[in-house]
């Protein structure tokens, strides 16, 4: 079986349409999905953050009250370390952040 150049060209077309379709949507879809996982994190505050994280792993694990109150404490604690390392970091990234825009 023999194919036109005609037929061949609109296979190709087709197929880079396709090609074209699905690497927009990959794009599109992955824009939409950090865009909106920014758009939620930006409202809520530490205490919101952990008890979401909190609930989630208790949903997960079906944890007891006393499991929920320690990694509650435990969500706390890490959240100090964090805020503490991000005090200590924030400058350098600040200062380079800076020195590259100039």
């Amino acid at each position: 079986m023999s194919t036109t150049p005609a037929t061949r060209k609109a296979a190709l077309w087709i197929a880079a349409v396709f090609l074209f379709g699905v690497a927009l949507g990959g794009v599109l879809g992955y824009a939409f999905t950090r865009h909106r996982t920014a758009l939620a994190a930006e409202g809520r505050t530490e205490e919101a953050r952990r008890a979401h994280m909190v609930e989630r792993l208790d949903g997960e694990l079906h944890l007891t009250a006393a499991q929920r109150q320690t990694l509650d404490q435990i969500m706390t604690g890490l959240q100090g370390q964090y805020k503490t390392i991000h005090q200590q970091i924030d400058p350098q990234i600040n200062d380079a952040r800076q020195k590259a825009r100039s």
